[in-house]
This record gives C-alpha cells, structure tokens and sequence, in this order.
C-alpha cells in the first residue's frame, strides 16, 4: 500500500476533513495488496489500529483549558517519538515500525471535528495511527524545535489539533538518514501487516515532515531528508522543485478547481476579472463547493474568499496552518515542507508566527492571522445553548484578529524586532483643477504604524507633481492606498516610477467623506470624555470649522486631507489595528517645505521674503530630485545608505536617532541662528571628549525608546470587548506575557541609563555656548527641557520584583501599587487570621485536639476526635478512621468571604500587568520629551564624530545675511566631496574651490573670478558634474550645521537647492531624456528665487544640436538677467561662451586639463585630467581623446576628427558671412568677393 494512500484513507474516516474537493476518499485509492484490519464497524474514536489488533484506550477527563498553562503528559513508544533539533535523541523503533503506545488519558479537549466524527461516514476502517503532538519549546527566546525531556508533550497542544484528522500534523525537523529516528508523524506510516514487521520493500521512511529547519533568511541552512519524490508544484512558477516536499509527483487538489482557474476566477460580488469594478481581493467561491466542506475547511473557505489576496495563518491549536495556494507560498517563500495528502497543506507552531509573518511581509505578501476564540469547552458550552445545532455550529469560533502588511506592521511581542528606518503608509487623494499652473490638488495622509502617528496635508501641486515628489522623497512610503478614480493617470504613472517596490492597495473607502470621517472619529469613543463631550487633539481642532458645534466639519482647505484620513482609517480597520494607533491621539499637520504658516494653521499659507533673518524659512527646501541627484538620503525606506551622504555622516548610537538624523538632513535649517546654534553645540561638544564618549558607551545600549513607547501604549490598552484580539485563545500565553515585561523593563532601563548620562553633563552646563544643547541635557525649568523622571522611574522600580516577572511570565504588585490587590491581600489574610482564632476558640471549647482540613471548595472543614461530642451546629461532612469532619455557620462564611477575595485578586493579577503599563503611559509626554532630547543630543554627537573621523581639514561655514551692502554669495576654498572622502585618502583626491558672487579680480589661478551665475566648462570626464554636486552637498551641511570638508566656507543662506544633472529617460512613465531634462528645468524657472542655488549639468543634451544651444541658451539668460540667483550651468555648447562673456553677471570657469601633443594627429593627443577647477573658458572638449581612452579604435578616432573639422569650418564660415550680412549687403559682398578673388568668375 502506498503510505500517502494511507492518509486519504485515513481521511475517508472522518467527515471533519474531507478532501479540499468536497469529496471524502474512499477506499479504492488503496493499495489491493495492503491486508485491511477486519471488523464489522466503524472503529471508536479511542481505537487504534497497527498490524491486525486494535487496542482501546481507557477514556479521559478532560484537561485543563490552555490559558491555566497546566499540561497533561503522554508518553510515546519509540517508534513514534519525534526529535525537533538538528540533533534529535535516538529511540527505538518497533518491530511493526508503527505501534503508537500511549500512556496515560488522552484530552478529551478537541476542535469541533472530533464532535464531528460521530457523523462518519460508514466506510471501512483503515490502518490508522494516533498522532502524537509536537510542541514547540516554551523558551521565550526561540522559535527552532527542541526535544521533549523524556519523550513527554503537553496534551494542551493536542486539544485542538485532532479537529483537522490527521492532516493538522505538528511541525517536524529533520532525521538522521539510515539511524532509524522516529517522526512524530509515523502513524502516517504504513506497515506491511506480516507479522515479522518486515521493513517496506521500498525502504522509505514514512514521516512527513512540515516545516523546514532552514530559517527565510538563511538560505544555506540544511533541509529535511526526504526520500520521497519531490512534489512538482506547478503553480509555483519557478520551474523548480519545492525544497523539501515530500509527496509524489502530481497536481494539487486546488489546482482543478474550476473557479480558482483564471478564466473563471469572480470576486465576492461574482464580477468576473476583466470587470472594470473587479476586486482582486475577494474570491468567490460557490455554494455547492462550500457544501461539500467540513465545517472547519468551509470556515477557512470563508475567510479566504474575503482576503483572497493575502497569507492565511489558520490557527489550529498550538499550530498555523497554511492550506491550498497559501501552504504553496509557504513551501516557496519559508521553507516550509507538505504534509502528506492530496490538497496542499503545510505549517508551523505558534511561537514562531513573528518570524515566518515578517518573512512574507518583507516579500511583499499581505498576512492575515486567523485566531481561536474559543476553547473546545466553551464550543460544547455554545452548543448546548442552541435549539438544533448542526454540524456547522459544532467548530471553534474563530475571527482574524490582525492583517499584517509592510505598511501596518506594529512590531508587538508577536512580531520580529522592528529596523531603524520609519514605515510610511500613506493614503493619497487627487482633485483635479481647472487650472494651467496647478492643475492638481491632493489630500494625503501618511501613519507610521510603529509608532502611531498620523500626519495629514492637503496643497496644490504643479503639472511636474513637484510636491508629491517631495514628500515620497521626505516620506518614502512602504505602502500606497489609492482609489482607482481618485488618482490621475499621470499621477499614477509617477508613482509606479518613482516607487518600484512599493506596494499599491486599491481600496474604495474613499466615499467616506471629511464628515463621515469625523462621526467615525467619534464612534471610537477615545476621543470622549467622561462628561461625553468630544476632546480632540489641538492639531485636529485647527482643522475644523469652528462653527460646527458638533466638530463634524473640516475646513475647506482640509476637506481633501479627511478623506484621505478616513482611507488610512478604513485600511487600518480591516487590518484591526485603528484602535490601538488612533487611542495615540498623536496628529500633525504636513505643509509642504515652500509653503510656511502664519501666526495661525487656518490663516492663508504665504511665501515669506528673505530680507533679514527674521524673515528666514525655517528649512532650506530640498526637493526628490534634488535629494535624488545628490544622493542625500536612501530614496526607498529599505535601500542601501552607503554612497550616500547619510551613509558618510551618520555616526548616531540609537535608532530613533537615526530617524531624527535623516529628518534633517532632507530639511537642513535656513535661519541662519539656528544654524548657529547647532554649530555652537558642536563647539561645546568637541571640548568635552570623555564626556561624549561615555554619552556613546550609553546610547548605544539604550533601545529604540521610541518604538518601545508605542508598543507599551499597545499593551496596556484596554481593547474593546468587541474587537477578536480579545477573545483570542494563546497557548504561548506565558511566552508573550515575558516578551512585554522585558519590553517595559528595557524601557525602564533605557530611560534610567539616559537619566545618569544626562547628569554627565551636569558639570560641564555653565560652560556651554549653545541653548539648543543645554535644552537637551538640562533639567532645569528655565534652561532645559529634559524631564525628571526620577520619581516615576523609583515609582516602576519599586513596584513590583523585575526578576520574579522576567521567569514568571506576570507581575505581582507591590503593597501600595494597586489599591483592589491591596484590598483583596488585606481581606484575605483577615479571613485567614479570623479562621485560625476560630479554630483555637474551639480548640478551647472541645478541649481536644481540634484542626483544619480540605482542599479546593471542601477547605477549612474542622477535624474533631470522632469520639468526642461536638455541639448540635456542627454539620457533618465525612471523615476518616478516628476523626469526624465538620462545617459549622461560622466557617461557612469565613470560607465564602475568602473565596470572593481570593477570586478578587486573581482577577485583579489577570489584569495587573495591562494596568501597570497603562500606568506608564500616562506619562507619555514626558517619556516623549525625554527621548526627543535623546535623539537631539545623538544627532548633535554624530556630528562631532564626524568631523572627529573625517580625515581631512574641517572648517566651520560661516553665513552673513543678504542686504543693500551684501549680495547673495557663495565661497569655497579647497573644498572636498564629503561622500569620496571615503574612498579617496591623502593626495588621491583634488580639493577644489568655488565662488559665486559679484565679480572680482583674483591674482589666484585656482580661484574663479566669480559671477553670480557661473558657467562650466572643460573636457569630458573633467569633473565638472562632481564639482557641481560636490558645491551643492557641501551648502546642505552648512545648513545642517556641521563643519564641512574645506579650508575655508561662507555664503549667505540658500532657501532652496534646485538640480538639473544628469541624462536618462523615463520608459515607464513615457518620457524621453530631453523631455525630463525641460521638465527639470521648468521646475527650476518656475520656483526659483535669488536666494536659491541652482546647478544646470549640460542642458540640451537629449536632443539636436541647434534646439540644445538654443534652449540652453534661453534658460541661462533667464537665470542670470530675471532669477539672478547663485548658479552652476555646465555645459559643452562653446557659443555659449562666447555669447555670455562680457556679461556682467556671468563668469567662466573651467576644469583644467594636460595635452600633450606628440602627434600630428590632436585627436591622438594624449590628455591628462587635472580635476582642478580655475577661472576661463575651457578652449575645447577633448571628446576625441576620451573616445580613445574609451578604447575606440584610433582610426574611427581620426576618421571623426576630420568630420568635425568640417563641420566645424563650415560652422565658422556660416557665423562669418552672418557678421558680413550685419553690415554689408549680400550684392557689396558679391562684388568684393569678385573683384579681388575672381570667386565668382573661376566658380564660371
């Protein structure tokens, strides 16, 4: 007999699994040859079958529900004990190779389908074998397999896992070829029925293991020895063999079923694929097929037809189970390993959910995590209340508890530890204008789930999308939310370029609008008060219309902004986590960086004059393509730093540090006092080093406090009763109760660290010249802005014992902390004080010997001589030989009133651990205070390091403020790209210096003579396109306020950073080179002031000569003669240095270069670069002599010099006989030309 036969067969028994088909299998999928057990009927649920005896197992009690972390021990034969370590025990096979001994009672604690196996179907009984349950290790720190201790597992993790048959098989590791070591699942094993117990003529083993050893991010781990054929999983799409499967070549089950084949696939509503209104996350499955189902299948069934687009986790017991298409992605994506069956099944144990969820979720996939809740008892308790309950009603109820994607991970203490970077989801909405300039308006709202902030905005955008690029640049988001109506195609088609990788989910919440959005706000209830009024955060409240009295209208200005809220909202509803982030109450306005607020949020937004600096912006703009062209920051929240300036500068010590870090690196400061006091703080910093590196030692053990305060505020939320989480059933309950105690006292010991690394400033406070440091490092009401937490951290210090809740999984109070513990220990010990004076008192009054007895509900029954004569009160309970028991009135109610204390402090310590962390975040602003100072204060020192490990000289810029006497400037002496400083040390890399401003004499070849727009010259692979961005990385660390890589820095503040560098096209979006380059360049003329730095890289590229030049040429002459703002325009047009040259406003620079003419031909001439920047026009540039460094052949070299020489003759001749024509006429030239050169005469 085949062993997959087997269990099909195995299957036929029990209508609580039938085939994912409907269909249950029968016997004739058997082997003929395989000798079948005789009997006249069906088999007890108890029976076991091996060889030709069948053994009835004695019926059990029923054990503890799993939340009272009480375990029923069974004990396995050898033959069926199972190892989930690389190195598992050995054990001792049997003869038969499947007899499952089993020791002790089995759980009577099952899933509804146990129920259900009263309604077999009345096949023949096959060769079965009981499974034994494998567990996962209750060590909170690992999620691998490890072996039981004397073979022993908890039945609590058999309660529920019979209900699936015996498809719901545990988790199993690999085995050691040829020793003969035992798989919990061995009953899947058929054995040859002689009674030698031969081995199987095949010499296969029959365990079928389900999940792989091999971590998702360890791809070389070893996989489960299987020496069954690989399973060809068609629908995979890889063309290659599942890792590790272990059943026969063939299709799965879900494979053939008509309404998954994608020319039939509906969704929920029956709209067929090609449906304009189609909804790809919804299945629709038919009500035929889901007849055919058991109960529990038909459950997964439901849920998969609402998210037919995710993962499921369907919990089973102490199991996740994939099933069909998911268990597929399983196999694929985590390693996991097939069951044995005909429909595709696989899994892994409940500790491990946090790993192998982040794992999909980083690939993309969207996880839905499918819980219990309800426990067997409370199923039959269900059941017994119903009228005529069917086979439908008699299954575990479970409910999704939390849909996980890469935009609503929360990091709790099921999920993996969270990275450094934020995770964006934003909701964007798009109105069209009837309007040339700004032809769109959005309304966007972006929520970082980790840490449960909401940020809404709404602007007018230009036809580029500048500010929406802008603000992905500034905000990279993980995942997009958009209603097909709501966003343009343009739009659309920028966000598909610009953001790859990103994730974009459809959604059609969008009909909720700004006031519905605000009635959902106040269903909630966690915006109202005791007294039922609405208390919204102040943010919101400057949002809406204050003649609303019921807050349920937005201003006009914001109507969009609430529409897009409410499609955040209506996502992070479905993925059930809305609760938790809104009850944050953390909200904030987004304005984009060229527009600044008023005195007031409801005032028109203005553009502010730069004429001193009271008037300065806050931030210096920097828009996506410029952060792009720079290489600032990493453009995707998941991609690479290095190469970048973030990568160079970023010496920060903790992860909330890092996030502040690149906050300002995409917002540099424009106000030239703040800019100051950033680099005053330096300045204080540099002067105490051992300060500063004891601050290191310490940030870098501090946590992400951040994220840490955001899960605390989660965990001591008290959800509502109506929400799944709640009800859910855990049976790694202790584990995670472990996970959140040594979350809150890593918090605690965070902020106690911070708290004596700020007393290490302390000393140094008076000597500081900078307000922003002593801000951060100061207690002091008028000086600082730290916190003192000393009280409330002695407070969580004394509260409760840290080490007996770290092992213990919960928290016992200390006197004082809870007022109803207090009580209930107070009550409970005078109960007891009250019952032992009762006892002596009859001690007294018997005069005999006289003690209490019981346990549980019989407690505290007097013990009496059974000799000796007791008062008629006395009620007689039993006894035993020599002594009588008794109750009387009084220990009665002792008894009573010490149960009700005892059942009042249970229910308080079930509860204490939430209130406490809820306790915690009471204080949420002054733990937030205290990690802002943290994340300055990390920043500030990263600056210092780097310029500590920079290598080179560092000077900090100086800034002097625009007026009549100073025009806007910009001078550099001997500066350095900070990026290459790192791959370039000593003399390798040439410093070069810049000024831009009016011009002047200079007696120095290395220094241009200036111009308020300077035009670039030099040869090919010179390195003008690096001066340019080396020019404008060096301005954005002036306004950083960092020291920057040069001898000497000062210029006037830049209000904005315009780019133009670069050559490529837009494919995707259907965009050729030039038209990006005019697209750039629009940008540049539209938004420009003469305050901003602009750098032009050799415009006119990407088309014809002539248009080039003359486009060039126009956009120059507008930058120097209208904008006059500082300016960089490289480029290889020479008439454009000859056409700008006497400009007043116009300066020539060049990068300097070596020919060394040793040959007749000058495009064989060898060139040196000398990457050196100095003042002139560069005469040519040299494209022939990089074409043969390029490795041109020297021929097709010289075959196009002697072209362009042609060109370049007629070009002269052309621009010769148009300065004629300007002062002669054609007939005057005609006669010249013929009188002296006979010209036209020999052309006769």
């Amino acid at each position: 007999m085949s062993k997959q036969k087997t269990v099909l067969d195995f299957f036929s028994r029990s209508p609580a699994f039938k085939s994912p088909s409907g269909e249950a299998a029968t016997s004739n999928t058997l082997d003929k040859k395989t000798p079948q057990t005789p009997t006249s009927s069906k088999l007890p649920s108890n029976v076991i079958v091996s060889g030709k005896k069948a053994k009835s197992l004695p019926k059990s009690p029923a054990v503890n529900s799993p939340s009272n972390g009480t375990q029923a021990k069974s004990k396995v034969s050898s033959g069926a004990a199972a190892s989930r370590s690389s190195t598992p025990k050995s054990t001792k096979r049997q003869s038969n190779g499947n007899v499952l001994a089993q020791k002790g009672k089995r759980s009577k604690n099952t899933d509804t389908d146990d129920t259900e196996e009263e309604e077999e179907e009345k096949t023949p009984p096959k060769e079965i074998k009981r499974r034994r349950i494998v567990v996962a290790s209750d060590s909170e720190d690992s999620d691998e397999y490890k072996p039981e201790k004397d073979d022993q597992s908890s039945d609590s993790s058999a309660d529920l896992s019979d209900h699936f048959s015996e498809t719901e098989s545990p988790v199993k590791k690999k085995r050691k070829s040829g020793k003969g070591v035992a798989s919990s699942l061995q009953m899947f094993t058929n054995p040859k029925a002689s009674p030698s117990g031969s081995k199987q003529s095949n010499g296969t083993s029959a365990e079928s293991p389900r999940v792989n050893t091999t971590s998702c991010s360890d791809s070389n781990a070893e996989t489960p020895v299987s020496k069954q054929k690989p399973l060809r999983t068609s629908n995979i799409g890889t063309g290659d063999e599942t890792k590790g499967s272990n059943t026969e070549a063939r299709e799965f089950s879900h494979e053939k079923l008509d309404f998954l084949k994608k020319e039939y696939i509906r969704d929920k509503e029956n709209r067929p694929s090609s449906s304009p209104n189609y909804n790809p996350s919804t299945l629709y499955v038919p009500d035929d097929f889901k007849k055919k189902l058991t109960p529990a299948m038909r459950q997964w069934w439901n849920f998969k037809a609402q998210n037919f687009d995710a993962v499921l986790f369907f919990k089973v017991g102490k199991f996740y189970e994939l099933y069909h298409m998911d268990a597929v992605i399983g196999v694929k994506e985590l390693g996991l390993v097939y069951m044995k069956g005909d429909f595709a099944h696989s899994g892994f144990p409940e500790i491990a959910f946090g790993r192998y969820s982040e794992c999909l979720v980083e690939k993309g996939y969207k996880v839905v995590r499918v819980e219990q809740t309800e426990t067997p008892q409370m199923m039959e308790e269900r059941c017994k209340k119903i009228s005529r309950s069917t086979k439908y009603d008699k299954v575990v109820s479970r409910e999704i508890c939390q849909i996980t994607t890469k935009g609503t991970r929360t990091f709790t203490y099921q999920e993996e530890n969270a990275g450094v970077s934020n995770n964006f989801l934003i909701a964007i909405y798009e109105k069209p204008l009837e309007d040339a300039e700004s032809p769109s308006e959005y309304g966007i709202c972006f929520v970082d789930t980790s840490i449960g902030k909401f940020t809404l905005g709404q602007f007018k955008d230009d036809r580029h999308r500048s500010k929406l690029l802008t603000l992905i640049a500034l905000y990279p988001p993980v995942e997009i939310l958009y209603e097909r109506s709501s966003i343009s195609k343009k739009t659309f088609e920028l966000l598909n370029h610009h953001l790859t990788g990103t994730t974009k989910e459809v959604i059609s919440s969008f009909h909720w609008d700004s006031q519905r959005v605000l009635r959902f706000l106040q269903k909630t209830e966690i915006f109202t008060k005791e007294d039922d009024t609405i208390e919204y955060p102040e943010t919101l409240m400057q949002m809406l219309d204050p003649d609303d009295k019921f807050l349920e209208t937005p201003l006009k200005q914001y109507e969009l902004a609430f529409r897009s809220l409410g499609a955040c909202l209506r996502y992070l509803q479905q993925c059930c986590i809305e609760d938790s982030l809104l009850s944050m109450k953390l909200f904030e306005v987004y304005v984009p960086l060229d527009e600044v607020h008023s005195a007031s949020i409801k005032d028109e937004i203005q553009r502010v004059s730069m004429k001193n600096s009271n008037n300065f912006k806050k931030h210096m703009i920097l828009d996506g393509v410029t952060l792009q062209n720079l290489e600032i920051v990493p453009m995707l929240s998941s991609g690479n730093a290095e190469g970048t300036l973030f990568g160079t500068m970023d010496y920060c010590s903790t992860s909330f540090g890092k996030r502040l870090f690149r906050n300002w690196l995409c917002s540099p400061l424009c106000n030239p006092d703040m800019i100051s006091n950033r680099l005053d703080a330096i300045d204080d910093l540099i002067q105490i080093p051992e300060v500063v590196e004891a601050a290191v030692a310490i940030l870098k053990r501090i946590p992400d406090l951040e994220r840490l305060l955001s899960k605390i505020h989660t965990y001591g939320f008290a959800r509502s009763q109506h929400h799944p989480e709640s009800r859910a059933i855990y049976y790694e309950a202790e584990t995670y109760n472990k996970r959140k105690i040594n979350d809150f006292l890593s918090t605690l010991e965070g902020f106690k660290q911070t708290s004596e690394m700020i007393s290490m400033f302390k000393p140094k406070l008076n000597d500081f010249k900078s307000v922003l440091l002593k801000k951060c490092v100061s207690s002091e009401e008028k000086i600082g802005h730290f916190p003192d937490m000393a009280n409330e951290l002695n407070y969580f210090e004394e509260a409760f014992d840290h080490e007996v809740a770290k092992k213990q999984g919960n928290i016992i109070p200390s006197p004082g902390v809870d007022k109803e513990y207090d009580f209930a220990t107070a009550e409970i010990a005078k109960t007891i004080k009250e019952f032992d004076a009762f006892l002596a008192e009859q001690k007294r009054a018997l005069n005999c010997k006289v003690s209490y007895v019981g346990t549980g509900k019989n407690r505290y029954m007097l013990e009496v001589p059974e000799n000796k004569k007791v008062p008629s009160e006395f009620e007689f309970q039993g006894g035993r030989k020599g002594f009588k028991r008794y109750y009387t009135k009084e220990t009665k109610d002792l008894l009573a009133r010490l149960t009700s204390a005892e059942e009042s402090r249970a229910s308080t310590l079930r509860d204490i651990t939430r209130r406490i962390f809820a306790h915690f975040d009471e204080n949420y602003k002054m733990w937030k205070t205290a990690v802002q100072c943290i994340s300055t204060l990390d920043a500030l020192i990263s600056l210092v390091l780097y310029y500590k490990s920079s290598g080179v000289s560092m000077c900090r810029p100086k800034f002097s403020l625009p007026s009549e006497e100073v025009e806007p400037h910009l001078e550099i002496i001997e500066g350095r790209h900070p990026t290459f400083l790192k791959y370039f040390t000593g003399n390798d890399y040439i410093p070069n210096s810049v000024y831009i401003g009016p011009k002047r004499d200079t007696k120095n070849e290395d220094l241009n003579s200036g111009g308020r727009l300077v035009l670039v010259t030099g040869p090919n692979m010179g390195g003008k396109s690096t001066l340019m961005r080396q020019a404008g990385t060096l301005i954005i660390m002036a306004h950083l306020g960092s020291y920057v890589p040069a001898e000497c820095m000062s210029l006037t503040p830049v209000d904005r950073i315009f780019t133009r560098v670069g050559a490529s096209d837009q494919i995707s979006k259907g965009e050729s080179t030039f038209f990006v380059e005019a697209s750039e360049t629009s940008s540049i003329l539209h938004h420009a002031t003469s305050n901003s730095f602009v750098l032009v890289d050799e415009l006119g590229r990407g088309t014809a000569t002539y248009d080039g030049t003359a486009i060039a040429f126009a956009a120059l002459d507008y930058l120097a003669n209208d904008i006059g703002c500082r300016t960089l325009f490289s480029t290889h047009y020479h008439s454009l240095v000859e056409d700008f040259c006497e400009h007043p406003s116009v300066g020539l620079g060049h990068m300097a270069c070596m020919v060394e003419k040793d040959c007749d031909c000058p495009a064989l001439e060898k060139i040196t670069f000398l990457y050196k920047f100095i003042d002139g026009a560069c005469p040519k540039s040299y494209g022939f002599n990089v074409a043969l460094l390029a490795g041109i052949q020297k021929n097709i070299v010289r075959q196009g010099f002697l072209k362009a020489q042609q060109m370049e003759y007629s070009s002269r001749l052309s621009k010769l006989l148009r300065r004629l024509l300007s002062v002669m006429q054609p007939e005057e030239i005609i006669e010249v030309l013929d009188k002296k050169y006979k010209f036209f005469a020999v052309a006769e």
